[in-house]
């Protein structure tokens, strides 16, 4: 195999972008698993693209080529056992022989069949798409359903005349497989490049670079997301909730009625369903699927084209998936197992690119989190209550008895949390951390077997029918109403619109496997608890907590996130973990990778420097201020005036000095509150504000997209009046809102400050428990340092790595980085910054000295660029 010199790209590439895809495609051929680190503003996005989509229409190539030669090679063989070797008067072993033959030239045969028709759909001729459907787009639509094969499924089952929120019988034992033809090979449908990455925004954007590159035009992507971003029923959509959205969904999906058969214009006959509350939209997804592979379309484009043709975007996306090439997922729509097969994503020999991965290991703790409130398991309980007693004489003994076991499961989690929470002193807030073993043992459910529980709960819609007949109790106290189907009055009921806070959160929340408020249905929260209860003791922790004024809570924690990735590194043919700072390596390589069950050998590592001049990036750490005051911002003397102080008077001089826009990060939202209030005491803040405006970042996140607006506005100088503040400052918090994600380029962020070292709270419990898995199961460091001392270094330079990379965009950028703290000066610190920030650092222990150089460096930089 030979990496190509040359790839495709809509424009020259630079020197870093041509290394980063030379070396993800070998990484991709060679079925490696990759660490490409590749700095903000250098076009990782698009050498993403334009690398992996190259190596996989070479290997289409290549396959396709090796599938037609051994084709030819087996038609064109047939000496039957001489050419095996055998005796030529052994008939029967050259018969078995031949059989053999026949049967491996059957399955060439079969994969150079499906290599054809993928090959197929890629060629299918893509024209502009039309506001109405004309002839020419039937043609299309037709071609593609006849490449696509069968994509349509089957509808649910009429279940009217039925007791609809009685469970049917359920059978645990079954073998689930007795049905499927053992000689059935499934249908290959080639390998995918499955990308991710942490937002719905982030991943629009991928698209967009998809569309913008040489590939657009012959890739296949589908791009996937939740209900609520991808339905098109209003009804539903103002709902807000994802779990009552989904639940909203689902319980229309089952509303199908009766079917009347009408013939169209055309002379096809067609199923049309009464209105019996069924969703209009998921009619004509087997045209709409089609339709998804034929034009790369991001999320607002794909809703867009759903509108269009009356549509649901969302079933659409999921029939296409197998049919794709590149498919772009959220986070959880591969990190968590139920949410990845629901989705139809699939691992096997395909290729999985993790972008925004450097808190990977975070995100895959946090997806898995469980939270459940006391409050919850006990309506849970109540429900399940009240539909036994409601059906008791109507189910058969097995399906009693897993009701019972349900019913046992809250009542020991009840009675286990009452006798936690009874030693604890009254209104106090205190954690209780229980091994899970424990756990089980105190609610008496360690006999159980939890997996079967939640397969009956699955299988019979156990939570959909608790709902119903729950509901229905509640409707028997109110007067009747007629003439509304049970969905209409569901929607009724709960619709509310959906708050500012939503809207605005709704970008950092990736669909989660089940709601933590689940409104009517309690036990979708409890059901997400018991089946986490099936993982090993070792792998995670149960934490009981109390408050002062709501009632006890439960956390189940998972604590190695390798447990969770295994399957992922075992399944795919090749890993990419891509990120702008993905420091220090090893964290991936030794608690993610390898202990995975991935050989050390397989894993490797890619870092490239920045697409800036190194004379357009100035980095220094401060120890002290131009007081000579020490700038020590450690828990015990950052809240100290003095310290405070002399942070003002360093503000103050950097804002004399730099142009346009300041991003000055501070450690949490409570010290920026205090130091802005003891700077604004003091006349500091007055003096900053002669020089620049002065923003700050608000807590609420609908208020941050109008700050951002108004600070950038005021950091390039529009509308600026000839006197007054020249620029502006904006303060914000460390791993905030404005803290990733955002694009501080040019005018906007001109000199980066980093205020100390955002360590965690280390006498958080679950920190705590974290850090003591990790001593327990990972070795030390070279330096004797053991792994939990790591994490905790680790978590707070990922913060400052991420802050720092808001400025330098592209090539021609430039900026000042300047952290605030006597401790960045220390080797063990250092070595957690960026390369391309480590390499050019300078300490200064006064600040005389790093005054002339940020000067010196703002004056060359207005000569270089004098219309910046």
């Amino acid at each position: 195999m030979e990496v190509p010199e040359t790839f495709e790209f809509p424009f020259p590439p630079y020197k870093a972008q041509e290394d980063f895809m030379k070396n993800l495609y070998k990484a991709l051929e060679e079925k490696k698993l990759g660490i490409f680190e590749s700095p903000t503003g250098t076009g990782k996005s698009l050498a993403l693209i334009c690398g992996a989509v190259r190596w996989l229409r070479d290997h289409e190539a290549r396959e396709l080529a090796d599938a037609e030669a051994a084709v030819a090679q087996l038609r064109s063989s047939g000496g039957g056992a001489a050419a095996a070797g055998a005796s030529p008067d052994d008939w029967l072993a050259e018969q078995a022989v031949d059989r053999e033959r026949r049967q491996q030239l059957l399955r060439a045969e079969r994969q150079l069949e499906a290599l054809q028709r993928a090959r197929a759909r890629a060629t299918v001729k893509r024209g502009p798409r039309r506001p109405e459907k004309s002839a020419e787009l039937a043609r299309q639509e037709d071609e593609f359903r006849q490449l696509f094969g069968d994509v349509v499924e089957n509808d649910p089952p009429d279940s009217s005349g039925q007791e609809e929120d009685l469970i049917a019988e359920f059978h645990s034992d079954e073998d689930s497989s007795s049905d499927e033809d053992p000689e059935e090979e499934e249908e290959y449908h080639g390998t995918q490049i499955i990308y991710t990455s942490r937002t719905h925004s982030q991943l629009s954007q991928f698209v967009g670079e998809v569309r913008r590159s040489p590939h657009a035009d012959h890739v296949r992507l589908v791009a996937l997301a939740s209900r609520p971003q991808l339905c098109i029923n209003d009804s539903v959509r103002r709902l807000g909730s994802v779990g009552l959205v989904n639940q909203a969904c689902l319980d229309m999906q089952n509303k199908t009625g009766s079917k009347a058969t009408k013939v169209t214009d055309g002379g096809r006959a067609e199923k049309k369903q009464k209105s019996t509350g069924a969703c209009p939209y998921k009619r004509r997804v087997d045209d709409m699927a089609a339709e998804v592979l034929s034009e790369v379309r991001d999320i607002e484009q794909l809703v867009a084209e759903g509108r269009r043709r009356k549509a649901c975007p969302y079933y659409a996306s999921r029939r296409a998936v197998k049919h794709a090439q590149l498919v772009v997922v959220p986070y959880n729509n591969l990190l968590h197992a139920g949410t990845r097969q629901a989705s139809g994503v699939r691992l096997t020999d395909s290729v999985v690119i993790v972008d925004e991965a450097h808190n990977l290991l975070e995100t895959i703790g946090s997806i898995h989190t469980c939270h459940l409130s006391y409050r919850q398991v006990s309506e849970a309980l109540e429900q399940l209550n009240h539909y036994i007693e409601t059906y008791k004489k109507r189910f058969s003994p097995k399906n009693l008895l897993y009701l019972r076991q349900l019913l046992h499961v809250h009542k020991g989690i009840i009675k286990l949390v009452d006798s936690t929470t009874k030693t604890m002193p009254p209104g106090s807030e205190q954690t209780k951390v229980l091994l899970l073993n424990d756990f089980l043992c105190g609610a008496t459910i360690d006999n159980l077997n939890m997996r079967k529980l939640l397969l009956f709960a699955d299988k019979s819609r156990l939570v959909q029918k608790l709902r119903g007949c729950w509901k229905k109790r509640q409707v028997t106290a109110a007067p009747v109403t007629t003439g509304r189907s049970a969905v209409s009055q569901f929607l009724r009921e709960i619709q509310q619109p959906v708050s500012d806070q939503a809207q605005a959160t709704a970008e950092q929340q990736p669909e989660a496997p089940a709601e933590t408020r689940t409104s009517d249905m309690p036990l979708m929260a409890t059901l997400q608890l018991i089946s986490a209860l099936s993982d090993p003791d070792r792998d995670c922790r149960l934490l009981i907590s109390t408050t002062r004024a709501e009632p006890p809570t439960i956390k189940y924690l998972p604590l190695n996130a390798a447990a969770q990735f295994t399957d992922i590194v075992k399944e795919a043919r090749a890993v990419v973990l891509a990120g702008g700072t993905m420091q220090p390596v090893s964290e991936f390589r030794d608690q993610l990778l390898v202990a995975a069950g991935a050989a050390p050998s397989r894993v490797t590592v890619f870092s490239c420097g920045h697409v800036v001049p190194s004379d357009q990036l100035l980095t220094l750490s401060l120890a002290a201020g131009p007081s000579g005051a020490e700038l020590l911002f450690n828990y015990q003397n950052r809240a100290l005036p003095a310290t405070m102080s002399e942070l003002g008077r360093v503000l103050v001089s950097l804002c004399t000095l730099v142009p346009a826009g300041v991003i000055c990060f501070l450690p949490s939202y409570d010290y920026a509150a205090a130091t802005i209030a003891h700077l604004t005491s003091t006349g500091a803040m007055d003096r900053i504000a002669a020089k620049k405006q002065v923003f700050r970042e608000p807590r609420q996140a609908n208020r941050a997209d109008a700050v951002l607006s108004q600070y950038s506005a005021a950091a390039r100088g529009t509308g600026r009046r000839s006197t007054g503040p020249s620029g502006a400052i904006l303060f914000c918090v460390v791993g905030g809102k404005m803290s990733e994600g955002i694009n501080f380029s040019d005018d906007l962020g001109r000199c980066v400050v980093v205020v100390g070292l955002p360590y965690p709270n280390a006498r958080s419990p679950e920190l705590v428990e974290k850090m003591n898995f990790l001593d327990a199961n990972v070795k030390r460091s070279e330096d004797g340092r053991t792994a939990g001392q790591i994490l905790y270094e680790n978590l707070c330079m990922k913060a400052v790595n991420q802050s720092i990379g808001r400025a330098i965009r592209h090539k021609n950028d430039y900026a000042c980085v300047v952290l605030c703290d006597a401790r960045y000066s220390r080797a063990s610190t250092v070595a957690g910054l960026p390369e391309w920030i480590r390499r050019q650092m300078g300490h200064h222990a006064k600040f005389g000295p790093a005054f002339g150089q940020i000067r010196q460096f703002f004056k060359k930089m207005q000569e270089k660029f004098p219309s910046s």
